[in-house]
């Protein structure tokens, strides 16, 4: 068993059979060799060490410089956007914002399928259906004008092209399973409503503001609606103070430039309203001005009363006569 060992470190096992002298320089040997190893292995793990921090160093730099700079811009030929604010990039890039703000002009959006709710839209060149649409359908918000050339509008109703009554500008009014009617405008000019359930045309206006109703016109005149009923006592009176008479309509006014040079009848309004103002109100104003109008049908009762009295004085006269 002479210069027996440990089976991991090789230290020096005392040999019972030697002297001890012998076995103590054995172990110092041991002993020395083992500090020279463990000092050598200190040596390596260090040096290991720096190379790992070394090389940590490196990855992060590597892993910084491969990153983008928010702060940066990149171009829009590169793939960005131009800018760093959100509303540059938009402008850029001519985008909407997600609600929709800051769209402008004419967008081509194809839409298949089903639209759980449709907030805005600008031009629609096609919309099928929207069975299940149940909220209030709003307009785009904008000023129209009222003058004639204007088309500025929140809802525009548009053909597709042609002539007569089959390319008309139409909508449609339907209540499923029970009735439905139509407004449109032909492309001579002539507005009104009617087809669906209803014989068409039923009621329109024309390019001069002449309205034709299919149907009588009429007013509330229900006994049950009035109180203090008299007759007109001297009809006569107020006739007599009224010129009944043919004119012009002069040009160059707004209000009834569709009827400008045309020949009418008619009666002065300021007359009417000397002896019955409750029939002459102002029109809506244009252009600054506002002009009287007329409830024509209002003297109807007069004449009624004027034609009885005559009929009364004829009646006496023939009396008289016999």
């Amino acid at each position: 068993m002479a210069n027996e060992i440990t089976a991991h470190y090789g230290l020096p096992l005392p040999d019972p059979a030697a002297f001890l002298e012998y076995d103590v320089f054995r172990l110092r040997d041991a002993i020395t060799g083992i500090d020279s190893s463990l000092h050598q292995a200190a040596l390596n793990l260090a040096q290991r060490a720096q190379e790992l921090d070394a090389l940590i160093e490196q990855r992060a730099s590597a892993l910084a410089q491969s990153k983008l700079d928010v702060t940066a811009t990149v171009g829009v030929a590169n793939g960005g956007t131009g800018a760093t604010a959100a509303a540059s990039a938009r402008a850029n890039l001519n985008v909407p914002t997600r609600t929709g703000g800051e769209a402008s002009g004419t967008w081509g959006i194809n839409i298949s399928g089903s639209s759980a709710s449709a907030a805005t839209a600008g031009t629609a060149n096609s919309a099928t259906y929207a069975n299940a649409a149940s909220g209030q359908w709003t307009g785009a918000a904008m000023n129209g004008d009222s003058a004639g050339a204007d088309t500025t509008s929140s809802v525009v109703i548009r053909h597709a092209g042609g002539a007569g009554d089959g390319a008309l500008a139409a909508m449609s009014f339907v209540c499923a399973g029970a009735y439905g009617i139509k407004m449109y405008l032909r492309p001579d000019g002539y507005f009104g409503i009617g087809g669906s359930s209803r014989s068409p045309w039923s009621w329109y206006t024309d390019t001069a503001g002449n309205m034709v109703a299919g149907g009588n016109v009429t007013a509330y005149s229900d006994p049950r609606l009035k109180r203090g009923f008299k007759r007109i006592a001297d009809p006569f009176k107020i006739l007599n103070a009224l010129d009944g008479g043919t004119f012009f309509w002069r040009k160059g006014i707004q209000h009834t430039s569709m009827k400008a040079g045309r020949r009418d009848y008619g009666v002065l309004a300021d007359q009417v309203q000397a002896v019955m103002p409750e029939i002459v109100t102002e029109s809506i104003e244009i252009g600054g001005q506002k002009y009287l109008t007329v409830a024509y049908e209002k003297l109807v009762p007069v004449l009624i009363e004027a034609v009885k009295e005559l009929d009364r004085e004829v009646r006496q006269l023939k009396k008289d006569r016999a």
